[in-house]
């Protein structure tokens, strides 16, 4: 008897969970992320960092727009990424490229969703006159992770509110790692992008080789995980002068392999000709390593950080990014080949005055871009506490402040839901 009531119970357990089951995905969520799971990859980090923000506080459900990476991701954001329960959010955010040649990612975000927002950024003095067009007719909100793209935006002619909120950053581990006790003898410059003729590798390169030649003292290493287009260059210039002072490899690393090289170096070198927010330094920064960078577009807002020496980057050229145009995309801006040489020589030479400020200042000015840091900005964005009609778009703690009526509308039909 005993053993039919305990099956009795079981099977009532089960109609429950089902019941409670069928009657949770037919409520809205808080947010539904249309995005992909990659950890190796800038924008396939993305999603996974905002679901870490605000799992805890948030019901939250993924739409997938690449096959998803879950190397290096943690069992609980496979999880909620992996659920194939999409019931459209109160809020949706495009975490990825509006478009990328016939691929219109834009499209996954769900119509139902009462506010669309788009989390994107640029990397040049302009964005495509076509994700201008979708930004104003599709979404309601766009986000972007600097300043500087607020203006780039709007003077490309986007209209809907425009709002700032840093990429959240997986620092700890950075943060938390031993100081390298010394310099390295030789003494390391290290890069590590893609190898697309953005990142500015020849100049990097020529700069070295003309500034130390085969010097054993001093060292290059550059590494890139993907082919953008300019490794053939690199990998022929690299063959005719034959340096013994630079290693060039092409290989994705795992994240503890990439960690081990980035700690290998005692300056990390970007002199790319347009960065929409630039990962790599603010990580190098959390190691207490100092950067030498480009001071355009994106790098502005860290080349104001202690444990950077900044190269004045102001020669226009035509921004090409053939994966999304045929045509130029506004301006990228390079620099002066002699700056350079002149920054690395000042890095070698004083490299224990920078290497200090990187240690100290640096780390702790890095910190602002943890997830932990971020958490609040982005809760507000999708469920703020408070709303305000006012004459900016801005987010203040838990305030959100937004100067256009049907946003402000949405956000209280939210609310009253």
């Amino acid at each position: 008897m005993m053993k039919k009531k305990i099956k009795i119970h079981y099977i009532s357990l089960l109609i429950l969970t089902s019941l409670c089951q069928s009657y949770c995905t037919n409520q809205p969520v808080d947010l539904t992320i249309v995005g992909y799971i990659n950890f190796a990859d800038g924008i396939g980090r993305q999603t996974i960092g905002l679901i870490e923000e605000l799992k805890n506080d948030l019901s939250i459900n993924v739409i997938p727009t690449h096959k998803n990476n879950f190397t290096d991701v943690a069992p609980d954001i496979i999880h909620i990424a992996s659920d194939s329960f999409y019931t459209p959010g109160n809020v949706a955010i495009l975490e990825d490229l509006l478009t990328m040649g016939k691929h219109k990612y834009y499209h996954k975000v769900p119509k139902e969703c009462e506010i669309k927002i788009s989390y994107t950024m640029f990397e040049s003095s302009e964005i495509l006159p076509e994700w201008v067009e979708i930004l104003n007719s599709c979404f309601d909100a766009a986000v972007v992770p600097d300043e500087f793209l607020v203006d780039v935006y709007k003077n490309s002619g986007v209209t809907i509110p425009i709002f700032v909120i840093p990429l959240g950053l997986f620092l700890e581990e950075f943060l938390t790692m031993p100081e390298k006790p010394m310099i390295n003898e030789p003494f390391i410059f290290g890069c590590a992008t893609d190898f697309l003729p953005r990142k500015n590798h020849i100049l990097l390169l020529e700069s070295f080789m003309e500034e130390f030649g085969n010097d054993p003292n001093v060292l290059l290493k550059i590494n890139g995980r993907r082919n953008g287009g300019s490794y053939k260059e690199i990998k022929e210039k690299l063959e005719h002068t034959n340096p013994s002072n630079v290693i060039f490899s092409l290989q994705s690393l795992p994240w503890q392999e990439y960690k081990d090289f980035l700690y290998s170096l005692d300056c990390y070198v970007s002199l790319a000709k347009g960065e929409g927010f630039s990962i790599i330094p603010r990580e190098c920064l959390a190691l207490g390593i100092p950067c030498i960078l480009s001071n355009n577009t994106g790098q502005k807002t860290i080349c104001s950080s202690p444990g950077v020496l900044s190269v004045t980057s102001t020669i226009e050229e035509p921004a090409l990014f053939p994966h999304l145009s045929t045509d130029p995309i506004g301006f990228n801006y390079n620099c002066e080949k002699n700056e350079v040489k002149k920054a690395l020589r000042e890095m070698y030479n004083n490299h224990k005055t920078f290497i200090q400020a990187a240690k100290t200042a640096g780390k702790a000015w890095v910190k602002q871009y943890l997830h932990s840091a971020i958490k609040e900005k982005y809760l507000t964005l999708i469920k703020p506490q408070k709303i305000i009609l006012g004459t900016v778009n801005n987010i203040d703690g838990t305030t959100l402040t937004t100067n256009n009526k049907t946003l402000f509308n949405k956000y209280l039909n939210i609310q009253t839901k």
